[in-house]
């Protein structure tokens, strides 16, 4: 690796922050591996898995739309059902209580609408990323654009990003919300935890008053950085490397064009790691959402709803994590192919330029697929 020049070392390290902390290697050790890059990028092959991830997205957002609004059903026949009124007195009526903090007029409505806020945000993000993958690295691949008309033309695609990027008016404020009605749901559940954990055990309880937590916690935290976003007070980082969650959710056609892109460079035990890692998580959704569906079949209704939140949460994980790896994985590689430590000896002025660059692109890349993960991760 090429020593950086001292008078860039500060524009480097802004660049570093900016997309986090990727490998770096010699553009003369890895060009030929780059062009293979955009050739598959450009693929039928390439293009239709993509189109199946976005439509796998798109499918997890709606399953768990329709989940979090099943939660409501599953309350109302968990207070109707024998084993409930059977049970220990009082249980019914707290379980009302929360049907009726769940699903109050004003509640739901705010619900609705960031239901279709987020499913349109999604759309509209999806045409973006596809169309940045499509054009970027061979747009800046291309030898024959000087550096100074690259950088004008990613100046004008940040505007065109910044103007067609779905907007987050409202969406903070709808999330907050929402986040403060599964709040209080939290504390009625601490309040039944209090007055049954004798009676009902608390193993049952510990674990439902858990999953009530959790989704609290989650949304909570998701409202306070949607409100970051809306107002302009920046994102936090984002880590970045091999790490469980790209094992976990990105697509295995993503994960090997990234490493056959880095060739030789992605050592075999590294290699073995990934594709170990990636083999172990269950590749088929549906599977999993069939083996949920079974055992609902079997619960009584005050077990039902549990399963049922334990699902949503699976749903929920999911999702997010396909998009924080794409995100990631994307960073890793177009980070390889843009910072290129040949370039600075020799050609030490366009080296900056080339680096102030990208590091406004990477920016403006990060805020518009923040905001799609801030809008679906509900």
């Amino acid at each position: 690796m090429a020593d950086i020049d001292p008078r860039f070392q500060v524009v480097h390290e802004q660049l570093s922050d900016a997309i986090g902390n990727a490998r770096e290697l010699p553009y003369s050790q890895i060009g030929d591996n780059l062009q293979a890059l955009v050739v598959e990028a450009g693929s039928f092959d390439f293009l239709d898995s993509l189109a199946r991830e976005t439509q796998l997205i798109g499918e997890r957002v709606v399953a768990t739309d329709q989940l979090l609004i099943h939660v409501q059903d599953v309350l109302g026949q968990a207070i109707n059902s024998p084993d409930i009124s059977r049970g220990y007195p009082g249980l019914k009526n707290d379980l009302g209580y929360i049907v009726d903090v769940w699903s109050g007029q004003t509640k739901s409505q705010a619900w609705n609408d960031l239901k279709w806020t987020s499913r349109d945000t999604a759309s509209e993000a999806m045409v973006e990323i596809k169309s940045f993958v499509h054009g970027l690295i061979p747009f800046l691949l291309d030898g024959s654009t000087p550096t100074a008309d690259k950088k004008v033309k990613l100046e004008e695609y940040i505007a065109y990003l910044n103007i067609t990027a779905p907007p987050a008016d409202g969406l903070d404020a709808t999330l907050k919300t929402f986040a403060e009605d599964v709040s209080s749901c939290v504390e009625k559940w601490q309040e039944i935890y209090e007055k049954y954990r004798d009676s009902i055990g608390n193993q049952f309880l510990d674990g439902f008053l858990a999953e009530w937590e959790s989704l609290a916690y989650t949304l909570t935290d998701l409202s306070e950085k949607t409100h970051q976003l809306a107002t302009g007070l920046g994102l936090l980082p984002l880590s970045s490397g091999v790490s469980s969650s790209l094992s976990s959710a990105i697509p295995s056609p993503w994960i090997e064009v990234m490493m056959n892109t880095l060739g030789g460079h992605v050592s075999n035990p590294l290699r073995l790691a990934i594709n170990s890692e990636k083999d172990e998580v269950p590749a088929n959704l549906d599977h999993k959402r069939q083996q949920y569906l079974d055992l609902d079949a079997k619960q009584n209704a005050t077990a039902r709803v549990h399963l049922n939140l334990m699902y949503c949460n699976m749903e929920v994980n999911a999702l997010v994590q396909m998009l924080q790896a794409f995100i990631n994985v994307w960073t890793n590689l177009v980070h390889d192919v843009t910072t290129i430590k040949d370039w600075s000896v020799g050609y030490s002025e366009e080296y900056i330029q080339h680096l102030q660059a990208t590091q406004v692109q990477y920016q403006a890349l990060h805020k518009g697929l923040e905001q799609y993960v801030d809008a679906v991760s509900h």
